[in-house]
């Protein structure tokens, strides 16, 4: 393959604005290296044993074991009982499920670190330490936000960092026992994507998550669901209505929300600082759903990070009309998504490579070792003690069935504890 400087390259090829001119923040991730990452050191599928693939599964299976066990009795034995204070002290409230979730969020890199030998690395400018961020992801697998939670861990203040991530995500996912009662009670945005009614609730809780917080990470999906054979359809009939390009790597992205979630930031200058446009590249294996349990990893995983100030983006400036905001800011997400396409294209055929002093890689257990090994005894302790209860003594049987009663009954009333705490917002 025909080498070329890190110079030409980024001056012959724009999706290089990733890698180019990327300042090294030590303090943002893991270990910055300092040689260039050749294709012949990019991952290569291999062919597995009988023995290997058991292997997986098995680390699958206790993984898997772990956080639904962590889950379901950290969140009757630790996040159901603060809800009391979404009453009487709803900033408390805030600040306890934040650091509730952060754990869970925490143990799940740990956990994965232990069991499978995935390498994240991050490429270009990295995630931003602190501050307000918008971050908008590719959605390539159902995974794509479980991954991104690896990039997050290894900052100054990896816990703050997780309990300040909040995900949009599509509204069933909040009914989904323990995993979803818990993102419900920690302010996760869930939208129906009925525009019509996601509007009002989306303006709401963009402001409920912001208005108490120095530091936010809100994960956007713009193009609303994964990349599968019938999103691939939609995205395609969607591109031939519209008379836009095809896209083989990517959906299109459906940008009302994404508009919206920016204006209604940018109208409050302290609740938006950069909007972080990441893309989520496989070099060797996908991870499907179903991966996950069966233990099946793929060896690396990169993310690609290009910040940009928000005072950057077109549109935000509200100099102009609403209609010709919206048109600026629906305009911009496309091109990026273009230059992700690019970017994309370039790195799955392997006509690129990464300069020197872009890329850093995650190892979760070797840095915050002792905070990690508190998390690790507490998120496991704490659980048990409760289960132990609840095998033994009848009156905490009788919590945990009136704690699951109360969940659903405010999921239906109410839409989740989301819901509810925004009606007491009013």
């Amino acid at each position: 393959m025909k080498q070329t400087t890190n110079e030409q390259m980024a001056s012959t090829s724009p999706t290089l604005e990733y890698l180019s001119n990327a300042k090294v923040r030590k303090a943002i991730v893991g270990k910055v290296k300092s040689s260039a990452l050749q294709p012949s050191e990019w991952p290569m599928p291999v062919s597995e044993t009988l023995l290997a693939q058991l292997h997986d599964l098995l680390c699958g299976m206790v993984f898997f074991s772990l956080i639904t066990y962590v889950a379901v009795f950290g969140y009757l034995g630790l996040m159901f009982p603060t809800f009391p204070l979404m009453f009487v002290a709803p900033k408390l409230y805030k600040r306890v499920t934040d650091f509730l979730i952060s754990l869970w969020l925490v143990l799940s890199p740990i956990f994965h670190g232990w069991l499978f030998n995935t390498r994240i690395r991050t490429f270009g400018d990295g995630m931003p330490v602190q501050g307000r961020n918008v971050i908008v992801l590719n959605h390539r697998t159902l995974l794509d936000w479980y991954y991104l939670w690896f990039t997050l861990v290894r900052g100054q203040r990896p816990l703050a960092a997780l309990g300040r991530l909040k995900i949009v995500l599509k509204s069933s996912l909040r009914h989904i026992p323990a995993f979803g009662w818990a993102a419900s009670m920690c302010r996760f945005i869930f939208l129906k994507r009925l525009w019509g009614s996601d509007r009002q609730y989306l303006t709401r809780q963009l402001e409920n998550v912001t208005e108490d917080s120095s530091h936010h990470n809100i994960l956007i999906f713009p193009e609303g669901t994964d990349y599968c054979p019938k999103s691939v359809a939609s995205s395609a009939r969607f591109a031939r209505a519209n008379n836009l390009p095809m896209y083989q790597h990517l959906l299109h992205p459906r940008v009302t929300g994404t508009v919206h979630t920016l204006k209604t930031l940018a109208r409050h200058r302290n609740r938006f600082d950069t909007l972080v446009d990441m893309t989520v590249f496989y070099p060797d294996l996908e991870p499907k759903g179903k991966f996950i349990f069966t233990g099946k990893q793929p060896e690396q995983i990169w993310f690609l990070v290009r910040n940009i100030p928000a005072s950057e983006i077109p549109g935000i400036d509200e100099t102009d009309t609403p209609a010709e905001e919206d048109k600026k800011i629906s305009q911009f997400i496309k091109d990026c998504w273009q230059r992700k396409e690019a970017l994309l294209n370039q790195l799955t055929h392997r006509e690129i490579q990464i300069p020197s002093s872009t890329w850093w890689e995650h190892d979760t257990c070797a840095d915050h070792s002792m905070l990690f090994t508190c998390v690790v005894i507490f998120a496991l302790i704490a659980p048990t003690v409760f289960a132990v209860a609840l095998f033994h003594f009848r009156i905490v049987q009788l919590y945990s069935l009136l704690a699951c009663c109360i969940t659903v009954l405010v999921g239906f009333l109410f839409g989740g504890f989301d819901g509810l705490e925004l009606r007491i917002r009013k």
